[in-house]
């Protein structure tokens, strides 16, 4: 019968310091954007897929929740890691949420109609940031992407960069 792996002793605990860079995540929108039936948007509830945020252990699927016509925000596919064994710990959801609401400056996603949102990189971009909470964050020469929605949820990067 296999045994429960042992929990680590902590050995010391030590607060440091440090230079921490948000960024905005690199985002690839989906060419299909252009050919949307957006009458039929108009009416009823929707997800439809926008594209993906790039830079982590590989892209991530992103989609507009639409409400008759007015896009009242994003989720964006979790990494299938971030379940429940997954979750973060306090101090790492505290430091990532005080990031976001910075970032975020006390901005509220506001719904958008579809029709704006396609033909807009800003406003995707703001969906994106705002509605969805994804930040690219990097500390000492490591990057990852944290998104709030559906919830609180982070990934590793592939990128490395140098020192900030």
């Amino acid at each position: 019968m296999a045994t429960s792996p042992k929990k680590q002793r902590v050995l010391a605990k030590v607060s440091v310091p440090m230079n921490v860079e948000i960024r905005e995540p690199e985002f690839e929108p989906l060419a299909s954007l252009a050919a949307l039936d957006l009458e039929r948007l108009k009416k009823g509830n929707h997800k439809i897929e926008i594209g993906f945020i790039k830079g982590g252990c590989c892209r991530k699927l992103v989609r507009a929740v639409i409400k008759d016509g007015m896009v009242t925000g994003c989720k964006v596919e979790p990494c299938k890691e971030s379940g429940k064994e997954g979750k973060m710990p306090p101090e790492l959801l505290a430091a990532f949420d005080k990031a976001r609401k910075k970032v975020a400056d006390g901005k509220k996603w506001e719904p958008t109609p579809i029709s704006e949102l396609v033909r807009s990189s800003a406003r995707m971009r703001d969906l994106i940031i705002i509605g969805g909470g994804c930040i690219f964050i990097c500390l000492w020469d490591f990057c990852f992407i944290c998104c709030w929605e559906p919830e609180p949820h982070c990934f590793i990067s592939d990128i490395v960069v140098g020192p900030l």
